[in-house]
């Protein structure tokens, strides 16, 4: 089965710090952003992605490259416009052309699943239902007034997506940017730039296609922004703290094995073993990169620090890049 990694967004509302790292290179927890999604895909034996590129893509594909050793494939689709979630998949489909169904999935997510296999239940329930797409969800307070919600009837077949309710509708859940779609899609994408749901799926829908929702455990965090960046990252190091995530961990062992967290009176702290700093002149929570360097005087709060970063100034709430 093959993936594919949507990558080619700007991360407008992350600025200033995406106009210099695009936002699936992000460091998180000491592991880049889009790392996290082939983690997800990893319990379904994934080893073909696909990655979409349009903002930065030299830092997109070197950062991926890194993960070539593990693959089976790894191909890139530059993008000469942004074309949305279906127009890149549309551009790529040509990967795909032998493809029964795959994956689509945004390369930004930090979704920590509760239970295990949630994903390959999922996989499962798509291919057993012969369904256009089966979108992965959960359940979230802010559907319908933060987030547009994906809206189901009794049958858990969707009807529509947006912040209004379809009249129809007995819930709605939020989508956490993964699903599992039939090589159908490709019938009703347009050719040139789509939204995937608005434009495909939703066409499948109105031709009485089955599009259906798999429901999961997870924690799913929101990293538009700095704001949310920041919150989702003290979150992230209390469930490490706690134990409380083995998927998290076992992303941490894989991909940043030389990150160590630590305590003291002031605070929860990740620093690589290459990093130069002194547990006394963190506070609140930090996050330290291999190679980073604060100078003796600087006090660093509520802050990540990414590799290779020279700190000569005090630092709070804050991602260096």
């Amino acid at each position: 089965m093959k993936a594919m990694l949507l990558a080619a967004g700007e991360g407008t509302r992350f600025r200033p710090h995406t106009l210099k790292v695009p936002k699936p290179a992000l460091p998180f927890l000491n592991v880049p952003l889009g790392f996290y999604s082939v983690a997800t895909l990893q319990e379904l034996g994934i080893k073909d992605f696909v990655i979409n590129t349009f903002h930065l893509p030299e830092k997109i594909v070197s950062g991926f490259e890194t993960l070539r050793p593990g693959l089976k494939s790894l191909n890139f689709s530059l993008e000469e416009n942004l074309l949305g979630s279906g127009g890149g998949l549309w551009q790529a489909r040509d990967h795909f052309s032998l493809e029964k169904d795959f994956v689509l999935m945004n390369a930004d997510e930090i979704i920590l699943p509760r239970k295990e296999d949630e994903i390959r239940k999922a996989l499962e329930k798509h291919r057993r239902e012969e369904a256009l797409s089966t979108l992965v969800v959960m359940d979230h307070p802010e559907v319908g007034t933060k987030f547009g919600g994906v809206w189901v009837n009794n049958r858990e077949q969707v009807i529509g997506f947006g912040k209004t309710r379809p009249a129809e509708a007995v819930h709605g859940y939020h989508f956490i940017g993964l699903q599992f779609l039939s090589k159908n899609i490709f019938s009703y994408l347009p050719e040139g730039g789509s939204n995937i749901l608005l434009n495909g799926v939703l066409e499948g829908i109105q031709a009485q296609e089955k599009v259906q929702v798999h429901k999961i455990d997870c924690d799913w965090f929101e990293t538009g922004n700095l704001s949310d960046y920041l919150k989702a990252t003290e979150t992230c190091l209390r469930l490490l703290q706690k134990k409380s995530s083995p998927f998290l961990s076992s992303v941490l062992k894989q991909f940043a094995p030389h990150s160590q967290l630590k305590s003291n009176s002031q605070g929860l702290f990740l620093i690589d073993s290459s990093a130069q700093a002194d547990l006394g002149q963190l506070h609140g929570f930090a996050v330290v990169g291999a190679k980073a360097k604060i100078h003796s005087h600087c006090k660093i709060e509520n802050s990540i620090l990414s590799e290779n970063t020279l700190v000569s100034t005090d630092i709070t709430n804050e991602l260096i890049l």
